[in-house]
């Protein structure tokens, strides 16, 4: 009995250890997915840190969740501070002494400021989580699809803080161009490769006409994101055109183009 108990702890462990890592473990946590007694785990091993040892993993020591409460609040902090002033004028000094604590803290989150910068494009809480857009690949509805996945992509750009990344972008990308690359990576690449792999299924069965999938659908954001920098970004004063006009008419063009004629 007391072997199979060690056997369930370690298993786990393994899984909250990996999940938490090593500082965010609680004994605890570990015991009552084991469904056992602090007790029994301080019977079998001295503590937590014999307990971590015995597993042999050591890799995930000074792992930390990535979306902690406090990594998210320093890149809250991070994307107005590189809003304001620009990515070259931001430091992470300036960033560690707004959250109140020393720069070294701060280092065991994000190893140098390009890392921080190209975190706040996979926060959940700053960017909308575009690797949790649900595609139905067998759904023949091309307008519903197109409008949907047109309403998620401008919907990251309601947020004045979601705009201010562009606008550092433009500001710096001449002096670090790897700030684009960083912000196509995790934005328009990501949502746009999904969805030409929609495209790509549909014009395979025959239901599109599409020669070039990852075209089309680098086209349809391409021409949606125009108007996010037409419109507010630069002329901010005169918004003519409102998200739901602009996707519906691009939607209707694609479509109508995509249709495979009887």
């Amino acid at each position: 009995m007391q072997k199979n108990n060690i056997n369930k702890i370690k298993d786990v462990a393994i899984g909250i250890f990996s999940e938490k890592g090593y500082k965010e473990t609680k004994v605890a946590d570990i015991a009552k997915g084991a469904g056992v007694s602090v007790g029994t785990i301080y019977a079998s091993f001295r503590g937590k840190k014999e307990l971590f040892e015995s597993l042999n993993i050591p890799e995930v020591e000074n792992y930390r969740p990535r979306y902690d409460k406090r990594r998210s609040e320093i890149l809250k902090i991070a994307l107005s501070f590189f809003g304001k002033n620009g990515y070259n004028s931001t430091s992470m000094d300036q960033i560690a002494l707004e959250y109140g604590f020393t720069k070294s803290i701060l280092y065991q989150y994000f190893k140098n400021k390009e890392e921080l910068f190209s975190a706040i494009f996979q926060e959940p809480a700053i960017i909308k989580n575009l690797d949790n857009l649900d595609i139905v690949y067998t759904n023949e509805n091309l307008e519903e699809t197109f409008e949907k996945v047109g309403h998620i992509f401008m919907e990251m750009f309601k947020d004045e803080d979601r705009l201010n990344l562009i606008r550092v972008v433009i500001t710096d990308f001449s002096r670090f161009p790897n700030l684009g690359k960083i912000m196509y990576d995790f934005g328009i690449n990501k949502i746009s490769e999904k969805f030409s792999k929609y495209l790509k299924e549909l014009s395979q069965r025959g239901i599109i006409r599409c020669s070039n999938p990852k075209i089309t659908s680098r086209s349809y954001f391409g021409l949606l994101y125009s108007f996010v920098i037409t419109g507010k970004i630069i002329n901010q004063m005169d918004e003519e055109f409102n998200d739901d006009m602009i996707i519906s008419y691009a939607t209707r063009l694609f479509v109508n183009s995509l249709k495979a004629n009887d």
